[in-house]
Order: structure tokens, then C-alpha cells, then sequence
């Protein structure tokens, strides 16, 4: 959340000025986001330079750029796309333990 919690009072304002008109489920997802911990955000940042993950596979501030991109951008990108991104290809993916973990990571 490089830099993204600095915003949050700035996001809030706009809610209340109906600057950012978002429904009160997706602002409660918004602040979900939020919620990351330091402990949260070490675990990922430590999963994705472990050998699960590709070497060619993007750090955890280029994921942070690239959904800053993603969702500030004039075009709507499905997760697939942008997940592959992420991985170093549309074949790719990390060396997960089990389904749950794969979840918890795609969650974080």
C-alpha cells in the first residue's frame, strides 16, 4: 500500500462530496484494503521473492504501481490479464502449498 493509506482522508472527502460516488459495499472493500498490517504486507513481500514465485515475477511495489495503473486507467482490464502480469505470463503462476494459500495471496 505504498503511498495509498496517505490518501485515505483525501478518498474519504470525496465520498462526502459526491466527488467519488462508490456504494457503501464497495467502500467498505475499499477500507478492507486498507487493513493490511505490516505483518501482512512482510508475509507477501517475503512470499513473492521465495523460490514459489518466479524469478521474472513482479515485486511487491511493482504489483502496488501496476493496480494503481489498473484502476486509474481509462480502460477496464480483467484480473486474468493483469494477475498474469503479476506472474510473468498468462502460464504462469506461483508454486502455491495448497488452495487456501493461493487465496490468502490473491486476497492480500
Amino acid at each position: 500500500m505504498l503511498g495509498f493509506a496517505d490518501l485515505a482522508d483525501r478518498v474519504r472527502a470525496s465520498w462526502e462530496d459526491e466527488r467519488n460516488p462508490l456504494t457503501e459495499a464497495e467502500r467498505e472493500e475499499w477500507e478492507d484494503t486498507l487493513a493490511l498490517d505490516a505483518g501482512e504486507l512482510d508475509w507477501l513481500d517475503y512470499f513473492l521473492s521465495s523460490p514459489k514465485v518466479r524469478e521474472d515475477a513482479l515485486g511487491l511495489e511493482e504489483i502496488d504501481g501496476l493496480f494503481a495503473a489498473v484502476i486509474s486507467g481509462p480502460a477496464t482490464i480483467a484480473p486474468s490479464k493483469a494477475f498474469a502480469t503479476v506472474w510473468g505470463g498468462s502460464d504462469q503462476s506461483p508454486d502455491f502449498d495448497d488452495p487456501e494459500q493461493g487465496q490468502y495471496v490473491l486476497d492480500l
